[in-house]
Protein backbone atom coordinates (compact mmCIF):
# COMPACT_ATOMS: atom_id res chain seq x y z
CA UNK A 1 0.00 0.00 0.00
CA UNK A 2 2.44 2.11 0.55
CA UNK A 3 3.94 2.11 -2.81
CA UNK A 4 0.12 3.36 -4.06
CA UNK A 5 0.57 5.74 -2.12
CA UNK A 6 3.62 6.90 -3.51
CA UNK A 7 1.66 7.28 -7.34
CA UNK A 8 -1.11 8.68 -5.71
CA UNK A 9 1.46 11.61 -4.92
CA UNK A 10 3.58 11.41 -8.13
CA UNK A 11 2.32 13.75 -10.42
CA UNK A 12 3.66 11.28 -13.27
CA UNK A 13 1.36 8.99 -12.80
CA UNK A 14 -1.73 10.74 -14.43
CA UNK A 15 0.86 11.63 -17.04
CA UNK A 16 1.59 7.81 -17.02
CA UNK A 17 -2.09 6.64 -17.11
CA UNK A 18 -2.42 9.31 -19.98
CA UNK A 19 -0.06 8.17 -22.12
CA UNK A 20 -1.94 4.11 -22.16
CA UNK A 21 -4.85 6.11 -22.59
CA UNK A 22 -3.61 8.07 -25.58
CA UNK A 23 -2.85 4.75 -27.36
CA UNK A 24 -6.81 4.43 -28.23
CA UNK A 25 -6.57 7.61 -30.16
CA UNK A 26 -3.17 7.65 -31.53
CA UNK A 27 -4.25 4.04 -33.50
CA UNK A 28 -7.24 5.81 -34.69
CA UNK A 29 -6.17 9.21 -36.07
CA UNK A 30 -2.54 8.69 -36.82
CA UNK A 31 -3.61 7.27 -40.15
CA UNK A 32 -6.28 8.85 -40.98
CA UNK A 33 -4.56 11.32 -43.54
CA UNK A 34 -3.39 7.77 -45.11
CA UNK A 35 -6.59 6.51 -45.79
CA UNK A 36 -6.49 8.02 -49.00
CA UNK A 37 -3.48 6.65 -49.90
CA UNK A 38 -3.94 3.37 -48.58
CA UNK A 39 -6.75 2.64 -50.66
CA UNK A 40 -5.00 3.47 -53.82
CA UNK A 41 -2.09 1.44 -52.92
CA UNK A 42 -4.22 -1.55 -52.09
CA UNK A 43 -7.10 -0.50 -55.61
CA UNK A 44 -9.96 -0.49 -52.81
CA UNK A 45 -12.27 2.13 -52.18
CA UNK A 46 -12.13 4.22 -49.55
CA UNK A 47 -14.91 3.04 -47.56
CA UNK A 48 -13.03 -0.19 -47.50
CA UNK A 49 -10.12 1.61 -45.57
CA UNK A 50 -12.33 3.36 -43.58
CA UNK A 51 -14.22 0.67 -42.42
CA UNK A 52 -10.66 -0.29 -40.35
CA UNK A 53 -11.68 1.70 -38.07
CA UNK A 54 -15.23 0.70 -37.78
CA UNK A 55 -13.22 -2.38 -37.02
CA UNK A 56 -11.12 -1.26 -34.51
CA UNK A 57 -13.95 0.15 -32.44
CA UNK A 58 -15.44 -3.34 -32.57
CA UNK A 59 -11.67 -5.00 -31.01
CA UNK A 60 -11.47 -2.09 -29.03
CA UNK A 61 -14.73 -2.79 -27.36
CA UNK A 62 -14.20 -6.26 -26.99
CA UNK A 63 -10.67 -6.16 -25.61
CA UNK A 64 -12.16 -3.83 -22.52
CA UNK A 65 -15.06 -5.92 -22.19
CA UNK A 66 -13.08 -8.52 -20.94
CA UNK A 67 -9.93 -6.87 -20.08
CA UNK A 68 -11.96 -5.29 -17.13
CA UNK A 69 -13.32 -7.94 -15.60
CA UNK A 70 -10.70 -9.61 -15.74
CA UNK A 71 -8.40 -7.27 -14.09
CA UNK A 72 -10.95 -6.99 -11.38
CA UNK A 73 -9.67 -11.05 -11.26
CA UNK A 74 -5.43 -11.23 -11.78
CA UNK A 75 -4.78 -7.32 -11.33
CA UNK A 76 -4.65 -4.11 -13.52
CA UNK A 77 -1.12 -4.61 -14.36
CA UNK A 78 -0.97 -8.38 -15.82
CA UNK A 79 -3.87 -7.12 -18.28
CA UNK A 80 -2.37 -4.18 -18.96
CA UNK A 81 1.03 -5.31 -20.54
CA UNK A 82 -0.72 -8.00 -22.41
CA UNK A 83 -2.61 -5.83 -23.99
CA UNK A 84 0.75 -4.00 -24.77
CA UNK A 85 2.34 -6.90 -26.19
CA UNK A 86 -0.29 -7.85 -28.99
CA UNK A 87 -0.22 -4.40 -29.92
CA UNK A 88 3.04 -3.95 -30.45
CA UNK A 89 2.94 -7.00 -32.56
CA UNK A 90 -0.07 -6.26 -34.58
CA UNK A 91 1.22 -3.00 -35.37
CA UNK A 92 4.27 -4.71 -36.76
CA UNK A 93 2.48 -7.22 -38.72
CA UNK A 94 -0.01 -4.17 -40.14
CA UNK A 95 2.96 -2.73 -41.23
CA UNK A 96 4.02 -5.58 -43.43
CA UNK A 97 0.83 -6.34 -45.01
CA UNK A 98 -0.29 -5.71 -48.34
CA UNK A 99 -4.10 -6.62 -48.70
CA UNK A 100 -6.81 -5.03 -47.47
CA UNK A 101 -8.54 -7.84 -46.18
CA UNK A 102 -4.79 -8.63 -43.75
CA UNK A 103 -5.24 -5.16 -42.23
CA UNK A 104 -8.92 -5.26 -41.15
CA UNK A 105 -8.29 -8.64 -39.18
CA UNK A 106 -4.91 -7.28 -37.99
CA UNK A 107 -6.38 -4.12 -36.69
CA UNK A 108 -9.07 -5.95 -35.18
CA UNK A 109 -6.20 -7.82 -33.22
CA UNK A 110 -4.38 -4.61 -32.30
CA UNK A 111 -7.62 -3.51 -31.25
CA UNK A 112 -8.12 -5.76 -28.42
CA UNK A 113 -4.60 -5.54 -27.62
CA UNK A 114 -5.45 -1.90 -27.05
CA UNK A 115 -8.36 -2.44 -25.18
CA UNK A 116 -6.90 -4.67 -22.59
CA UNK A 117 -4.13 -2.06 -21.92
CA UNK A 118 -6.59 1.15 -21.36
CA UNK A 119 -9.48 -0.45 -19.98
CA UNK A 120 -7.25 -0.51 -16.37
CA UNK A 121 -6.54 2.82 -16.73
CA UNK A 122 -10.41 3.89 -15.22
CA UNK A 123 -10.23 1.35 -12.85
CA UNK A 124 -6.57 1.93 -11.68
CA UNK A 125 -6.87 5.52 -11.42
CA UNK A 126 -10.10 4.80 -9.26
CA UNK A 127 -7.74 2.43 -7.65
CA UNK A 128 -5.37 4.98 -6.52
CA UNK A 129 -7.16 8.03 -5.70
CA UNK A 130 -10.60 6.24 -4.19
CA UNK A 131 -14.52 7.52 -5.37
CA UNK A 132 -14.19 10.59 -4.11
CA UNK A 133 -11.02 12.11 -6.51
CA UNK A 134 -11.01 9.54 -9.06
CA UNK A 135 -13.81 11.49 -11.32
CA UNK A 136 -11.44 14.78 -11.69
CA UNK A 137 -8.19 12.62 -11.46
CA UNK A 138 -9.53 10.88 -14.40
CA UNK A 139 -10.56 14.10 -16.24
CA UNK A 140 -7.20 15.45 -15.98
CA UNK A 141 -6.18 11.54 -17.63
CA UNK A 142 -8.15 12.89 -20.16
CA UNK A 143 -7.26 15.75 -21.23
CA UNK A 144 -3.67 14.34 -21.05
CA UNK A 145 -4.53 12.19 -23.57
CA UNK A 146 -6.57 14.84 -25.88
CA UNK A 147 -3.55 16.03 -26.82
CA UNK A 148 -2.76 12.89 -28.96
CA UNK A 149 -5.26 13.62 -31.52
CA UNK A 150 -4.25 17.59 -31.90
CA UNK A 151 -0.62 16.06 -32.71
CA UNK A 152 -1.78 12.17 -34.63
CA UNK A 153 -2.65 13.24 -37.69
CA UNK A 154 0.13 15.86 -37.71
CA UNK A 155 2.07 13.05 -36.78
CA UNK A 156 0.60 10.61 -39.63
CA UNK A 157 1.02 13.23 -42.12
CA UNK A 158 4.76 13.89 -41.89
CA UNK A 159 5.14 9.92 -41.36
CA UNK A 160 3.09 9.38 -44.82
CA UNK A 161 5.55 11.68 -46.51
CA UNK A 162 7.78 7.95 -45.70
CA UNK A 163 4.99 5.96 -46.50
CA UNK A 164 1.93 4.58 -44.73
CA UNK A 165 3.77 1.83 -43.07
CA UNK A 166 5.83 3.95 -40.79
CA UNK A 167 2.81 5.43 -39.07
CA UNK A 168 2.19 1.72 -37.67
CA UNK A 169 5.79 1.46 -37.03
CA UNK A 170 5.38 4.47 -34.55
CA UNK A 171 2.46 2.87 -32.82
CA UNK A 172 4.62 -0.18 -32.32
CA UNK A 173 7.89 1.58 -31.10
CA UNK A 174 5.12 4.36 -29.40
CA UNK A 175 3.36 1.28 -27.35
CA UNK A 176 6.92 -0.70 -26.70
CA UNK A 177 8.04 2.32 -24.51
CA UNK A 178 5.05 2.60 -22.59
CA UNK A 179 5.39 -1.44 -21.99
CA UNK A 180 8.68 -1.16 -20.71
CA UNK A 181 7.90 2.04 -17.96
CA UNK A 182 5.09 -0.27 -17.26
CA UNK A 183 7.06 -3.40 -16.44
CA UNK A 184 9.70 -1.33 -14.57
CA UNK A 185 8.06 1.30 -12.81
CA UNK A 186 4.22 1.01 -11.86
CA UNK A 187 3.67 -0.96 -9.37
CA UNK A 188 0.20 -3.10 -9.27
CA UNK A 189 -2.93 -1.14 -8.47
CA UNK A 190 -5.25 -3.83 -7.37
CA UNK A 191 -5.79 -4.06 -3.68
CA UNK A 192 -6.54 -8.23 -3.61
CA UNK A 193 -5.35 -9.74 -6.91
CA UNK A 194 -6.49 -13.59 -7.81
CA UNK A 195 -3.70 -15.77 -9.14
CA UNK A 196 -5.41 -17.79 -11.36
CA UNK A 197 -8.16 -15.99 -14.17
CA UNK A 198 -11.97 -17.65 -13.71
CA UNK A 199 -14.15 -16.93 -17.49
CA UNK A 200 -17.06 -17.60 -15.65
CA UNK A 201 -17.53 -14.50 -13.46
CA UNK A 202 -17.48 -12.21 -16.12
CA UNK A 203 -21.05 -12.31 -18.05
CA UNK A 204 -22.08 -12.17 -14.79
CA UNK A 205 -20.13 -9.30 -13.42
CA UNK A 206 -21.14 -7.62 -16.46
CA UNK A 207 -24.73 -8.05 -15.51
CA UNK A 208 -24.29 -6.92 -12.51
CA UNK A 209 -22.71 -3.86 -14.10
CA UNK A 210 -26.32 -3.63 -16.30
CA UNK A 211 -28.81 -4.37 -13.16
CA UNK A 212 -26.75 -2.19 -10.83
CA UNK A 213 -29.71 0.43 -8.95
CA UNK A 214 -29.18 3.96 -7.52
CA UNK A 215 -31.79 4.94 -5.67
CA UNK A 216 -34.40 1.96 -6.91
CA UNK A 217 -33.33 2.90 -10.73
CA UNK A 218 -30.90 1.57 -13.08
CA UNK A 219 -28.98 4.73 -13.17
CA UNK A 220 -26.38 3.67 -14.76
CA UNK A 221 -27.62 1.72 -17.26
CA UNK A 222 -28.83 4.93 -18.10
CA UNK A 223 -25.89 6.84 -18.33
CA UNK A 224 -24.34 3.95 -20.61
CA UNK A 225 -27.08 4.52 -23.29
CA UNK A 226 -26.68 8.36 -22.88
CA UNK A 227 -22.80 8.56 -23.64
CA UNK A 228 -22.99 5.95 -26.45
CA UNK A 229 -25.27 8.49 -27.85
CA UNK A 230 -23.10 10.89 -27.26
CA UNK A 231 -19.83 9.92 -28.26
CA UNK A 232 -21.24 8.44 -31.31
CA UNK A 233 -21.16 11.81 -32.53
CA UNK A 234 -18.03 11.81 -32.34
CA UNK A 235 -17.40 8.32 -33.56
CA UNK A 236 -19.31 9.18 -36.60
CA UNK A 237 -17.61 12.07 -37.89
CA UNK A 238 -13.93 9.99 -36.80
CA UNK A 239 -14.50 7.61 -39.14
CA UNK A 240 -15.53 9.74 -41.91
CA UNK A 241 -13.57 12.74 -41.41
CA UNK A 242 -10.62 11.94 -44.11
CA UNK A 243 -13.68 11.28 -46.70
CA UNK A 244 -15.58 14.85 -44.86
CA UNK A 245 -12.35 17.01 -45.89
CA UNK A 246 -10.09 14.89 -48.06
CA UNK A 247 -12.39 13.15 -50.29
CA UNK A 248 -15.88 15.49 -50.22
CA UNK A 249 -13.89 19.02 -49.78
CA UNK A 250 -10.60 17.84 -51.78
CA UNK A 251 -9.06 19.01 -48.27
CA UNK A 252 -5.45 18.11 -48.50
CA UNK A 253 -3.28 15.98 -46.31
CA UNK A 254 -1.18 18.69 -45.04
CA UNK A 255 -4.38 20.95 -44.43
CA UNK A 256 -6.02 17.77 -42.84
CA UNK A 257 -4.21 17.88 -39.46
CA UNK A 258 -5.05 21.35 -38.75
CA UNK A 259 -8.59 21.02 -39.58
CA UNK A 260 -8.84 17.83 -37.34
CA UNK A 261 -6.74 19.72 -34.35
CA UNK A 262 -9.70 22.39 -34.10
CA UNK A 263 -12.11 19.37 -32.92
CA UNK A 264 -9.39 18.21 -30.28
CA UNK A 265 -8.74 22.03 -29.15
CA UNK A 266 -12.05 22.77 -28.52
CA UNK A 267 -12.94 19.41 -26.40
CA UNK A 268 -9.60 20.21 -24.21
CA UNK A 269 -10.72 23.27 -23.53
CA UNK A 270 -14.21 21.76 -22.59
CA UNK A 271 -12.73 19.15 -20.77
CA UNK A 272 -11.01 22.06 -18.55
CA UNK A 273 -14.17 23.41 -17.98
CA UNK A 274 -15.23 20.17 -16.95
CA UNK A 275 -12.15 19.61 -13.93
CA UNK A 276 -12.53 23.09 -13.16
CA UNK A 277 -16.42 22.99 -12.37
CA UNK A 278 -17.63 19.85 -11.08
CA UNK A 279 -16.17 20.95 -8.14
CA UNK A 280 -18.57 23.35 -7.79
CA UNK A 281 -21.43 22.07 -10.39
CA UNK A 282 -23.31 19.02 -10.00
CA UNK A 283 -21.82 16.72 -12.93
CA UNK A 284 -25.12 15.95 -14.20
CA UNK A 285 -25.85 19.47 -14.42
CA UNK A 286 -22.86 20.11 -16.26
CA UNK A 287 -23.28 17.50 -18.72
CA UNK A 288 -26.85 18.54 -19.98
CA UNK A 289 -25.16 21.82 -20.72
CA UNK A 290 -22.43 20.03 -22.97
CA UNK A 291 -25.11 17.68 -24.61
CA UNK A 292 -27.84 20.77 -25.57
CA UNK A 293 -24.41 22.37 -27.09
CA UNK A 294 -23.80 19.08 -28.90
CA UNK A 295 -27.39 19.04 -30.05
CA UNK A 296 -27.78 22.58 -31.65
CA UNK A 297 -24.32 22.18 -33.55
CA UNK A 298 -25.66 18.90 -35.09
CA UNK A 299 -28.91 20.64 -35.88
CA UNK A 300 -26.65 23.56 -37.48
CA UNK A 301 -24.25 20.64 -40.13
CA UNK A 302 -27.94 18.74 -40.93
CA UNK A 303 -29.67 21.83 -41.91
CA UNK A 304 -26.84 23.14 -43.73
CA UNK A 305 -26.09 20.05 -45.91
CA UNK A 306 -29.70 19.50 -46.55
CA UNK A 307 -30.20 23.11 -47.89
CA UNK A 308 -27.36 22.72 -50.10
CA UNK A 309 -25.27 25.59 -48.44
CA UNK A 310 -22.96 23.20 -46.91
CA UNK A 311 -20.01 24.92 -47.57
CA UNK A 312 -16.67 24.14 -45.90
CA UNK A 313 -15.87 27.33 -44.17
CA UNK A 314 -19.82 26.66 -42.49
CA UNK A 315 -19.56 23.53 -41.62
CA UNK A 316 -16.19 23.50 -39.97
CA UNK A 317 -17.12 25.32 -36.81
CA UNK A 318 -20.22 22.88 -36.43
CA UNK A 319 -18.37 20.07 -36.54
CA UNK A 320 -15.56 21.48 -34.04
CA UNK A 321 -18.19 21.96 -31.65
CA UNK A 322 -20.53 18.79 -31.92
CA UNK A 323 -17.41 17.16 -31.57
CA UNK A 324 -15.51 19.14 -29.06
CA UNK A 325 -18.59 19.41 -26.38
CA UNK A 326 -17.86 15.75 -25.82
CA UNK A 327 -14.79 17.15 -23.50
CA UNK A 328 -17.70 18.69 -21.31
CA UNK A 329 -19.87 15.30 -21.48
CA UNK A 330 -18.05 12.20 -21.11
CA UNK A 331 -15.89 13.64 -18.15
CA UNK A 332 -18.79 14.57 -15.97
CA UNK A 333 -20.56 11.41 -17.06
CA UNK A 334 -17.28 8.89 -16.30
CA UNK A 335 -17.52 10.93 -12.60
CA UNK A 336 -21.25 10.32 -12.04
CA UNK A 337 -21.32 6.79 -13.49
CA UNK A 338 -18.22 5.75 -12.10
CA UNK A 339 -19.12 6.56 -8.22
CA UNK A 340 -22.22 4.30 -8.19
CA UNK A 341 -18.77 0.82 -7.92
CA UNK A 342 -16.78 0.27 -6.20
CA UNK A 343 -14.93 -3.23 -6.44
CA UNK A 344 -15.60 -3.81 -9.64
CA UNK A 345 -14.76 -0.38 -11.27
CA UNK A 346 -13.19 -2.58 -13.42
CA UNK A 347 -16.04 -4.79 -15.00
CA UNK A 348 -18.10 -1.05 -14.85
CA UNK A 349 -15.20 0.54 -16.75
CA UNK A 350 -15.45 -2.39 -19.20
CA UNK A 351 -19.20 -2.32 -19.80
CA UNK A 352 -19.08 1.49 -20.37
CA UNK A 353 -16.37 1.48 -22.74
CA UNK A 354 -17.44 -2.01 -24.56
CA UNK A 355 -21.14 -0.42 -24.83
CA UNK A 356 -19.86 3.38 -26.76
CA UNK A 357 -16.80 1.52 -29.13
CA UNK A 358 -19.64 -1.05 -30.53
CA UNK A 359 -22.02 1.61 -30.70
CA UNK A 360 -19.71 3.79 -32.74
CA UNK A 361 -18.17 0.98 -34.57
CA UNK A 362 -21.80 0.40 -35.50
CA UNK A 363 -23.07 4.10 -36.54
CA UNK A 364 -19.78 4.33 -38.70
CA UNK A 365 -20.23 1.30 -40.64
CA UNK A 366 -24.07 2.72 -41.37
CA UNK A 367 -22.94 6.22 -42.05
CA UNK A 368 -20.43 4.69 -44.77
CA UNK A 369 -23.20 2.33 -45.89
CA UNK A 370 -25.64 5.20 -46.33
CA UNK A 371 -23.22 7.69 -48.14
CA UNK A 372 -24.80 8.68 -51.08
CA UNK A 373 -22.25 11.69 -52.25
CA UNK A 374 -24.54 14.03 -49.86
CA UNK A 375 -23.18 13.78 -46.26
CA UNK A 376 -27.04 14.64 -45.37
CA UNK A 377 -27.23 11.04 -44.10
CA UNK A 378 -24.31 11.08 -41.69
CA UNK A 379 -25.55 14.39 -40.20
CA UNK A 380 -28.59 13.33 -39.68
CA UNK A 381 -27.56 10.43 -37.93
CA UNK A 382 -25.25 12.58 -35.83
CA UNK A 383 -28.12 14.58 -34.79
CA UNK A 384 -30.39 12.02 -34.14
CA UNK A 385 -27.98 10.50 -32.13
CA UNK A 386 -27.75 13.85 -29.89
CA UNK A 387 -31.48 13.93 -29.55
CA UNK A 388 -31.11 10.67 -27.91
CA UNK A 389 -28.78 11.59 -25.83
CA UNK A 390 -30.46 15.05 -24.77
CA UNK A 391 -33.67 12.96 -23.95
CA UNK A 392 -31.96 10.54 -21.55
CA UNK A 393 -29.81 13.00 -19.72
CA UNK A 394 -33.17 14.15 -18.97
CA UNK A 395 -34.30 11.52 -17.72
CA UNK A 396 -31.74 10.93 -15.65
CA UNK A 397 -32.52 13.00 -12.30
CA UNK A 398 -29.52 15.19 -11.13
CA UNK A 399 -28.62 12.96 -7.89
CA UNK A 400 -27.34 15.14 -4.67
CA UNK A 401 -24.17 14.55 -2.70
CA UNK A 402 -24.95 11.42 -1.18
CA UNK A 403 -25.64 9.03 -3.83
CA UNK A 404 -21.73 9.91 -4.85
CA UNK A 405 -20.78 8.37 -1.80
CA UNK A 406 -19.43 5.14 -3.38
CA UNK A 407 -19.43 3.32 -0.44
CA UNK A 408 -23.47 3.50 0.06
CA UNK A 409 -24.00 2.17 -3.63
CA UNK A 410 -21.16 -0.84 -3.43
CA UNK A 411 -22.01 -3.20 -6.41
Amino acid sequence: MNKIKLLSESKNTLLFFGAIVAIGPLAMDAYLPAIPSIAKEMNTSIISVNNTLSYFLVGYGIGQFFGGPLSDQIGRKKIGAFGLIIFVITSFLIASSNQILNIQILRVIQAIGGGFSTVICLASVRDIYGPVDAGRKYAVVSMIMLICPVIAPSLGSFLLKINWQAIFIFLAIYAGSVLFFYLNFIPETHSNPQPKINLNPILKQHFQVIKHRVNDRLLPLLYIFMVMSAVGVLMCFLTNSSLIYMEFYSVSASTFPVLFAFNVIFMIFCTTISIKKMKIINPHKLLRIGLIIQGFACLGLFLLEWSEIAKLEYIVPFIIIAVGSIGLITPCASAMFISFFSKNAGSASAMMSFSVFTSGSILGLISGAVFNNSLTPLFGIMLSASIVANILAHVIPVLDGKYLDVEKNIL
